[in-house]
């Protein structure tokens, strides 16, 4: 675990970004950038619409900002995150065009309206099977930029839905039936469970038996590569708790209970 946390660090000091689930990466930068403007005393901020490389809102544009919202308030270190529905309230009323926001004197205009002191502007693209996300902090007071940063999201099929592009991903993988396995276990009452990481970055996988016995396994845990799955035999049959997390941060990304049926196996998509 020490070696990947390093390997990761590395990598990050040599400019190569890691590519994360959606919920992953704008937390990711929520905090970021919710940390500079710290730094730089501002009490309130405001997250307007994303754009796309046209220029142009889009569904996935708005999604993105609300959820960079909610980043931010979460890791605000204090200071005020305006609601985006009054944000939009504000723009309706003074017939503010979104893409009049970069004009200077309309940021300062709005930014006087509700003594909004930052307010965070950017674009969404798809580049091949990611999603880079490019967000500016613009001080309404000089229109000058006091802090910027991006980061990267794997491309899913809902959201390039939002984008409104044909999806190029494989299809997605769909948990198996239940298998009857040949061998006779039916005097040791275990089964087998076979877990697929379905994530773009590696899961470390634990799974504890709500029952400790001493003829099976009850308690388990693997790390399992972007992509890869992991079969585990011989686990007590019953209700078996899995929690997966990311290897490189610990966050967690997935739990959930299964009933493990004796005699047979069960598939979890992670």
């Amino acid at each position: 675990m020490k070696f990947l946390i390093t390997v990761f660090m590395g990598l990050l000091s040599l400019g190569v970004s890691a590519q994360f689930d959606f919920d992953a990466a704008i937390d990711l930068l929520g905090k970021r950038v919710a940390r500079k403007i710290y730094e730089q005393g501002k009490s309130k901020v405001a997250v307007a619409n994303l754009y796309d490389h046209h220029g142009e809102e889009n569904e996935l544009g708005m999604l993105v900002s609300e959820e960079l919202t909610v980043s931010m308030l979460k890791h605000s270190l204090g200071f005020e995150v305006m609601d985006r529905a009054h944000l939009a309230a504000i723009f309706s009323e003074h017939k503010l065009a979104l893409g009049g926001l970069m004009n200077d004197s309309t940021i300062i205009q709005l930014g006087r309206l509700e003594s909004v002191e930052v307010l965070i502007t950017g674009t969404v693209v798809k580049l091949g099977d990611k999603y880079k996300v490019t967000v500016k902090a613009l001080d309404t007071e000089t229109a000058m930029v006091i802090a910027a940063d991006k980061e990267y999201f794997s491309s899913e099929r809902y959201l390039d839905a939002y984008y409104g592009i044909a999806s190029t991903l494989p299809d997605p993988i769909v948990p198996d039936p239940v298998v009857i396995i040949e061998d006779d276990c039916s005097k040791g009452r275990f089964g087998s469970i076979y877990m697929v990481n379905t994530k773009s970055l590696p899961l470390l996988v634990s799974l504890s038996h709500s029952s400790a016995s001493s003829s099976c396994r009850d308690e388990y845990s693997v790390e399992i590569p972007a992509g890869g799955s992991h079969r585990v035999t011989s686990f007590c049959s019953g209700n078996v708790n899995y929690l997966a997390r990311d290897s490189y941060s610990g966050n967690i990304l997935g739990e959930g209970t299964i009933y493990l049926y004796s005699c047979s196996e069960k598939s979890v998509k992670l």
